[in-house]
């Protein structure tokens, strides 16, 4: 059973305005900072100039608005598709299966496959293409200042080690967090049958807190290769500043582009920054997605297999 398409049919027409939300945000970003450079180059003329500055700064905010509602609205699209398909498909098989099994994709891998989808794929098609409108507008509107857009261009090749190290991770803390799901649902179920033992209850409790551990220390891993994403793209920000204003300094532009520049800067690295938060959604939805097919499949399988009701094994 093949998993339904993020842009498959239905979808394609917001993800075509979910592009378009991308490339107006990077239009209003670069009618603001020309604005604000034109103001500050002649005074005389700002009054006008900087009524185009808050029209450019409105557009800007409401194409960012639109991303966000349209990025949802296709993310719980695609995620009710997905959990009729999965459900149909352990209900058919949940007398053959590990209950406990069937049951960890709908309590964790669902949820990240709607981050992925809203924060992922999703997130990197309009920051994306908001990134590179802004840095076009960049090199259009400031061409002496050029060197500035140098570390917003190479940020996302040195992410690009880190996302595989995340990837690794995200793996492995899924993998963790699936057994402890199914060790709790198993125990509640067999203390359920046997309510007084309490050196199994002992025992149990234990190896809980051996679980907890580990996926404690693995998501405090997680967690520090997702803010070294963040910090790439602060960092870039910062230096991409540092090298506007240094142009400045040495003549390579007036003070009224660098103020456009600097607008124009942050704009693009917040909207690099919004791409590095898109980059962990995205790994850790296709590991979800990943691990829902191999339920799929394995649901699949057991529907056509052979024989009686499987045995259900508790044993972990």
């Amino acid at each position: 059973m093949s998993l339904p398409a993020l842009f498959g049919p239905g979808r394609r027409v917001l993800a075509i305005a979910l592009a378009g939300s991308g490339l107006a945000q990077a239009g209003g970003a670069a009618v603001a900072a020309a604005a604000a450079s034109a103001a500050l180059a002649d005074p005389a003329c700002g009054a006008p100039l900087v009524g185009a500055m808050v029209l450019g700064g409105g557009f800007l905010a409401g194409a960012f608005w639109l991303e966000r509602r349209i990025g949802e609205g296709l993310a719980q699209s695609l995620v009710a598709d997905l959990r009729q398909r999965l459900f149909g498909a352990s209900i058919a098989v949940a007398h053959r299966l590990d209950r406990g099994r069937l049951a960890v994709p709908f309590v964790g891998d669902l949820a990240a496959v709607r981050n992925w989808a809203a924060r992922g794929p999703i997130r990197l098609l309009g920051a994306g293409l908001a990134f590179a409108g802004g840095m076009a507008a960049l090199a259009a509107l400031h061409p002496s200042l050029w060197p500035s857009a140098v570390p917003l261009g190479l940020a996302p090749l040195a992410a690009a080690p880190v996302g595989r190290r995340l990837r690794r991770t995200i793996s492995r803390q899924r993998d963790i967090r699936g057994g402890m799901t199914r060790f709790v649902l198993r125990r509640l179920e067999r203390h359920g049958r046997q309510p007084d033992a309490g050196a199994a209850r002992a025992r149990d409790a234990e190896a809980l807190a051996e679980r907890s551990r580990r996926l404690a220390e693995i998501s405090v891993a997680r967690a520090a290769m997702a803010a070294d994403l963040e910090a790439l793209a602060v960092l870039a920000g910062g230096l991409a500043g540092a090298l506007a204003v240094f142009g400045t300094i040495v003549g390579a532009g007036s003070p009224a582009g660098a103020a456009g520049a600097l607008a124009l800067v942050g704009f693009v690295a917040a909207r690099l920054r919004d791409m590095a938060r898109a980059e962990h959604a995205r790994i850790a939805g296709e590991v979800a997605l990943r691990r829902i097919a191999a339920r799929l499949a394995e649901a699949r399988a057991a529907s056509i297999a052979p024989g009686g009701p499987a045995e259900v094994s508790h044993a972990e």
